[in-house]
C-alpha cells in the first residue's frame, strides 16, 4: 500500500476553477480562455449538474453575482484587452503556427452558458 497520496481536484472541479476565474478575474488573464477553448473542444460536458452545483458554489464563494452568460460577463474593455494578450502573452507560449481565436471562444461560450 503506498505511503503517500496526491490530492487532486475532481475534472468537474477543475474545469469549475477555470471558469470561475474566467468569469471573475479581475485582470483578466488569455490562459483561462485558451484552456476553457481546449477543454470545451475535447467535449466537457458544461450543462453537467454536479459540475454546475460546483460552479455555482464558486462564483458564491467569490461574490459573484453578475450574468456570464454573454462574453462571460466582460467589459468590452477587457474583451479588447484579451485580445491583445493573444499577440503579447499566449502567441509566445503555445504550439508554433497554432492560431488561437478569443472571438471563437466567446462565441463558442456565449451558446454553451446560454442554453
Amino acid at each position: 500500500m503506498p505511503k503517500n497520496k496526491i490530492l487532486s481536484l475532481s475534472l468537474n472541479e477543475a474545469v469549475a476553477e477555470k471558469l470561475k476565474a474566467a468569469i471573475s478575474r479581475r485582470d483578466v488573464a488569455i490562459r483561462d480562455y485558451y484552456d476553457l477553448w481546449h477543454i470545451a473542444e475535447s467535449g466537457f460536458d458544461f450543462h453537467n449538474r454536479r459540475f454546475l452545483t460546483i460552479l455555482k458554489k464558486k462564483l458564491d464563494a467569490e461574490g459573484y453575482s453578475g450574468d456570464y452568460r454573454y462574453h462571460f460577463g466582460l467589459s468590452v474593455e477587457k474583451v479588447v484587452l484579451l485580445q491583445r494578450q493573444v499577440e503579447t502573452d499566449l502567441n509566445p507560449v503555445i504550439r508554433l503556427k497554432e492560431i488561437f481565436d478569443i472571438k471563437k471562444v466567446l462565441a463558442k461560450f456565449d451558446r454553451i452558458l446560454y442554453e
